[in-house]
């Protein structure tokens, strides 16, 4: 239980962390840096599909 919650904790902060990153640079205009940060984000949402939920 404490490992699937270390692991959901992961990909939520792989996820925050994306969304934050794409927010800030898309504000400012840089659209390679936004790319990379919904990438980030997209990796987050697939560890969590495969750790998280994947596992059930």
């Amino acid at each position: 239980m404490a490992a699937r919650r270390t692991k959901m904790g992961i990909g939520v902060a792989m996820v925050a962390v994306g969304l934050v990153q794409a927010g800030l640079y898309a504000s400012r205009g840089d659209w390679f840096p936004t790319a990379l940060g919904v990438f980030y984000a997209a990796l987050g949402v697939g560890y969590l599909r495969v750790e998280v939920y994947g596992t059930e």
